[in-house]
């Protein structure tokens, strides 16, 4: 099973090809215009060769986080449109999209979340590093490994879990509107 994990950003985006639990690939991508528009496009055509290339079973990437600061809007619109694209890509490929909170792949991977993010950043740099006997110097790259790591020995019981979680909320809530008096019971009580 080959995966392609990605660290998204709006100039430079990280990624990593796994070839079941071996690191077979990890490097960066980059949009150089400086229009926004036109370096998405520049960043599709580089994540088209990636999927053409290494013809991945998934794609795994970090969940978008919403931003509560007024001075990241902007970078939130960005990332928004680039999972649009990124979504758009997997859609014409046939691939499936996976994304996992950065908490979660963080914590399972052993590293705390709480915390500053330079700090995150250094420590993702030092693990990729240790982990692969690399030199990799940017939290980009290092992070799209470490996110692939976590798929390779966490994420498909994780999505297991997640998979099955909906499917009971969907069996649920089709029995609800079905008119179940005992499900409606029970969710009242735990709701």
């Amino acid at each position: 099973m080959t995966i392609l994990a990605l660290d998204l950003a709006s100039h430079t985006t990280g990624f990593a090809v796994f070839d079941g639990k071996r690191l077979k690939n990890s490097g960066i991508i980059k949009g150089k215009n400086k229009d926004i528009n036109k370096r998405l496009i520049e960043i599709k055509h580089q994540l088209v060769e990636l999927i053409s290339t290494y013809e991945p079973d998934y794609v795994v990437v970090e969940e978008m986080q919403p931003f509560i600061k007024p001075n990241l809007f902007n970078t939130t619109r960005i990332l928004e449109k680039l999972h649009g694209v990124l979504l758009s890509v997997v859609d014409d490929y046939d691939i499936e999209l996976l994304r996992v909170p950065i908490n979660k792949w963080r914590q399972d991977i052993g590293i705390q979340a709480n915390q500053k993010r330079v700090l995150l950043k250094q420590i993702a740099i030092a693990r990729a590093n240790k982990s692969y006997h690399l030199n990799v110097s940017g939290d980009d790259e290092a992070e799209a490994i470490l996110i692939g790591e976590w798929f390779v020995n966490y994420g498909k019981n994780y999505f297991k879990i997640v998979l099955t979680k909906w499917r009971i909320c969907v069996i649920l809530l089709l029995s609800l509107k079905k008119g179940s008096i005992f499900l409606k019971k029970f969710l009242t009580n735990i709701i």
